[in-house]
């Protein structure tokens, strides 16, 4: 059953039985898809031409749960930590949810149905940034683990080459994500001044770290694979300054 219909136009929508028409759209190709609290469907790209009118199935099917629990080097609970998930699906236009952690470190939220990895930008409030690779299914938690200490980074890039949201992307030899959702970070530092901005990230895990100009996608943001980068090491107690060219047009 269709529980609910979300779209980014005003669009006339009507909903029953499990049918819903979506009036209005432009001609072009189009991403489809039905999700509820509870199941999701697969993607489906439709082409909508002059006076046309496709007909999709979309068949909805139970979402998986991811269940872990964020942890020190040490083994101990990382309490209230936010974890950003990477797209499933790199043709999506917004980003999963915020996870924040409880009190004890645990977390779970729900994927689609044939999701087998997720990718997550771990930020722990006092200790260093990380990203991790998590599988789903399976039993028992799967455990994310934050370093004590990292390196201060500091990057800047051209403001007007890449205006918020299309900020540069970052690599660190785990996952390459858009610089943006660094903002969800309250310790992150950003400023543009004289035509650059400046980004100073506090704390971040002690290896590779790459600014890149873009990025090539994947199936999801797991798979995708920065352009164009500059990058350095990250060492504890050290600090990383990297500035990223401009694009040659």
């Amino acid at each position: 059953r269709l529980e609910s219909v979300e779209t980014h136009e005003s669009l006339t929508e009507i909903a029953r039985d499990g049918e819903a028409e979506l009036a209005g759209l432009a001609d072009g190709e189009w991403i489809v898809y039905a999700e509820s609290a509870r199941a999701a469907s697969d993607r489906k790209r439709v082409t909508i031409e002059k006076d046309g009118s496709p007909e999709v199935t979309l068949t909805l099917a139970d979402k998986r749960t991811v269940r872990g629990v964020v942890v020190s080097s040490l083994g101990v609970p990382v309490p209230y930590a936010r974890l950003q998930p990477l797209r499933w699906d790199s043709r999506a236009d917004t980003f999963p949810q915020t996870v924040i952690a409880d009190a004890l470190g645990r977390f779970q939220f729900q994927v689609p149905p044939k999701t087998e990895r997720v990718g997550f930008l771990v930020l722990p409030p006092g200790r260093a940034m990380t990203t991790a690779v998590v599988p789903v299914g399976g039993s028992g938690e799967a455990v994310v683990s934050v370093p004590e200490e990292g390196g201060r980074v500091r990057f800047s890039f051209d403001a007007g080459a890449y205006p918020f949201p299309t900020m540069p992307w970052i690599t660190d030899g785990t996952l390459t994500f858009p610089a943006f959702l660094l903002r969800l970070s309250p310790e992150v530092r950003m400023e543009t001044r004289e035509g650059r901005t400046r980004v100073e990230i506090p704390s971040y895990r002690a290896g590779p770290f790459g600014v890149c100009a873009s990025a090539r996608l994947g199936t999801s943001d797991l798979d995708a694979v920065g352009l164009g980068c500059v990058a350095g090491g990250v060492a504890p107690g050290r600090d990383l300054a990297l500035d990223l060219e401009s694009p040659k047009l």
